[in-house]
């Protein structure tokens, strides 16, 4: 019998992973506990808006801040539980479950955001890559019409990764002069093989692609590592997911070629690729509330700010 993908790690990532579940209960609750507290918090800190004295300072300002911070908790958490059960239990569909749910709220968060505090207009291209990884073009898609672009505000480098990955979505007439910009980034490691990885998907290089992906599964650790906060994403790479189901879509539409095979590499999750994709029932979110929920399943391309204060403070 194989390994299991758990028993497959060296024993200080095994003992890593079982210490981070441990003191951190909360994430491993049962989803229903999970959304029906944070919309206790939600609650809690919305009704505060109300009572609070005026001044400066405050690290929510409208009931849109606390539900985009809400929504950023459970995405998190939903990703994280079913990561620690996919490591701890071999459970893949559950993974492939919580990724488009959590894909999901990470939509919702991006809209809410957008009624609060202003922010860049390219970190949106991570959500996209997640929702490849997930396996739902549908969150990615309307994601580029709330962000059509061209992004300019932000990291030169997340620019030019949301620019790249938004003309490979859209087959956009500016891939040429986007592959310019990418070609001439000097980053190293992980962000220089993702640069060359679009480049790969715009010109159809499926060497280069191959390359590319292999390197960012190299690298991959040392940036979604515990140490900066990502916790058990240390151990799947759903970022690579993502880029490489965007890969397949962009060889296809933009080339009509069939694109490479995924990375050989180990940390590639085989199973969780291969699984079948099917919807979700994302009633689960109506524990939170049945608005988020009806937005979760519609995925409308503004949020009602009249909407979050009537029907979710309570």
């Amino acid at each position: 019998m194989c390994a299991s993908r758990f028993e497959s790690l060296p024993k200080k990532d095994q003992d890593r992973i079982r210490k981070f579940v441990q003191v951190r209960p909360n994430w491993m609750l049962d989803p229903d506990a999970m959304f029906a507290q944070e919309f206790e918090s939600f609650r809690d800190n919305a009704q505060g808006l109300r009572t609070r004295p005026p001044g400066k300072g405050y690290v929510y300002n409208s009931a849109a801040d606390i539900l985009a911070s809400s929504m950023g908790v459970l995405a998190r958490s939903v990703l994280q539980r079913a990561i620690g059960i996919r490591l701890l239990s071999d459970d893949v569909a559950q993974l492939a479950a919580a990724t488009y749910v959590a894909s999901r709220l990470k939509y919702i968060e991006d809209l809410a955001r957008g009624l609060g505090s202003r922010s860049t207009d390219c970190q949106h291209v991570f959500n996209v890559l997640a929702s490849f990884g997930a396996s739902d073009t549908a969150t990615a898609s309307a994601t580029t019409k709330v962000h059509p672009g061209p992004a300019r505000d932000g990291h030169p480098l997340t620019v030019a990764l949301c620019n790249a990955v938004t003309g490979i979505m859209t087959r956009s007439n500016g891939l040429a002069s986007i592959k310019t910009v990418l070609g001439q980034r000097r980053d190293s490691g992980y962000d220089q093989a993702l640069c060359l990885a679009l480049i790969a998907i715009i010109d159809g290089n499926a060497t280069q692609l191959t390359d590319s992906l292999e390197t960012m599964c190299k690298n991959y650790r040392r940036v979604f590592s515990m140490s900066r906060g990502e916790g058990l994403l240390t151990y799947f790479p759903l970022q690579v997911h993502g880029l490489y189901r965007l890969a397949v879509q962009g060889f296809r539409e933009l080339h009509g070629l069939v694109p490479p095979a995924p990375p050989a590499s180990p940390l590639w999750d085989r199973e969780f690729h291969e699984a079948p994709i099917v919807t979700p029932d994302m009633s689960l979110v109506a524990r939170f509330s049945p608005v988020v929920q009806k937005w979760a399943e519609q995925l409308p391309l503004s949020l009602d700010a009249t909407e979050i204060e009537s029907q979710l403070v309570l």
